[in-house]
């Protein structure tokens, strides 16, 4: 066996472990925000150095063993396919922890636990890349999963949120239930927990169970990758995540899932027949064509991810053509209105947040908060038909729960100009 190289191990983890740290001790100040994704970015660099190292040098580099009881312990082992997905996304890590320093500075919400649970989601997540006997894997899976959670309900004073991490909960330990049942029975195969001993003990594994351990494994890491159709998750964790967050899940975490399929179902099961290659194959491109995951309230698909995201933004854009005469017949009354004496015009706001154009500067209109709140810029209301805020004769609308508002404009005594009042209209 090759030494130990612990010191590239620490080098990995070192960064995101100081962050978190860095990040608890400064209690949301903001040094605390600095140190903390100065130091991830610090570990995407160290990521990138170490896994350029180890594909250059073209051999696996066994970084350590770490013993957890008396039968299993957390072995670390750097090859040429955790090189590789260890190096993209280091890089990834680097750009998107240089835009979180922005991001959490002007958010403001509980930075500490944020730095502490992103900090500790990159841990995990190299950490995954790295393991090499499934003791470790388990661990350092569960810990990617719990830590992505955190960061998923980060903004939970929100319901809409919280659904959206019990749901990325429940669907996350469902697939990592079918990955023990696959990895215990390869480790009953080889009689031992080491990748290295499954590896060799592969070929006597029969065909009919490496079939069933195969569709465990596809199960399993599939529910990560977001394949249809276990990708209900999706649509809803990500949109509720911190952005950053959001980035490395859609960019990196879901990629563990095609790691591990390669990892468990190709490496260590051994070779199977063509049709493992043909489902996967054609599981990602149904994922791909026909991909529409339903928002969080099943009220409407979302735009496709696939080849129909084209065809559905036409048809958003037509929608939107066909609105925009009646909608800017709100800014004609209210022109009129604010030379004469006020004529309401309704608004309707869609459930998150929008902007309304007020004398030509952009004020941002809170569905949540400020409702009923005077907007005091002075000029009349223009419509904005972007799929936020319209004024104009009411539209139909597919989301119950939104509420409407009217917009008066009201001279004001004292100045030359109108001042814009806005008010619930009564039910």
């Amino acid at each position: 066996m090759d030494p130990a190289r612990p010191d590239l191990l620490a080098a990995l983890l070192a960064p995101y472990l100081f962050g978190a740290l860095a990040a608890v001790l400064a209690g949301g100040r903001p040094l605390g925000i600095w140190l903390a994704h100065l130091a991830a970015v610090a570990g995407g660099l160290a990521g990138t150095l170490v896994a350029t190292g180890a594909l250059r040098a073209g051999v696996p580099m066994f970084l350590g063993t770490f013993p957890l009881t008396p039968h299993a312990g957390l072995s670390f082992r750097l090859d040429a396919l955790g090189a590789y997905f260890l190096l993209v996304c280091s890089l990834v890590v680097v750009a998107v922890s240089i835009y979180a320093i922005g991001y959490v500075l002007g958010d403001g919400r509980s930075p500490a636990r944020l730095g502490l649970a992103y900090n500790g989601f990159l841990a995990a997540l190299v950490l995954v890349l790295v393991a090499d006997s499934i003791a470790a894997f388990l661990v350092v899976w569960e810990a990617m999963s719990l830590a992505s959670f955190l960061l998923v309900v980060h903004d939970h004073e929100h319901e809409e949120t919280r659904r959206a991490g019990y749901v990325y909960l429940v669907m996350t330990q469902a697939g990592t239930a079918f990955l023990v049942v696959a990895l215990l029975v390869l480790a009953g195969n080889a009689g031992s927990l080491e990748y290295g001993a499954i590896r060799a003990a592969a070929p006597t594994l029969p065909a009919a169970i490496r079939d069933v351990v195969f569709l465990l494994v596809l199960i399993g890491f599939g529910t990560k990758a977001g394949l249809i159709p276990l990708h209900v998750w999706l649509p809803r964790a990500h949109p509720a995540a911190p952005s950053h967050a959001s980035a490395l899940m859609s960019g990196l975490m879901i990629k563990t899932g095609v790691f591990g399929l390669l990892r468990v179902g190709w490496e260590l099961a051994g070779p199977g027949p063509a049709w493992w290659g043909g489902l996967v194959i054609a599981l990602g491109v149904v994922s791909a064509v026909l991909g529409r995951p339903l928002r969080a309230d099943g009220a409407r698909p979302q735009a496709a991810p696939g080849l129909l995201q084209h065809r559905e933004r036409r048809r958003d854009l037509r929608r939107r053509r066909s609105r925009t005469a009646p909608s800017e017949r709100g800014p004609a009354r209210g022109r009129r209105a604010g030379a004469g004496g006020g004529a309401p015009a309704p608004v309707q706001p869609r459930r998150h947040e929008g902007r309304a154009v007020h004398g030509g500067r952009l004020r941002p209109v809170a569905p949540r908060r400020g409702r009923n709140r005077l907007l005091r810029r002075d000029g009349p209301a223009h419509a904005v038909d972007d799929g936020r805020v319209r004024t104009g004769r009411p539209q139909p609308d597919r989301h119950p729960p939104q509420r409407r508002l009217r917009v008066q404009v009201v001279p004001d005594p004292g100045r030359a100009r109108a001042r814009l009042v806005a008010a619930r209209d009564p039910d």
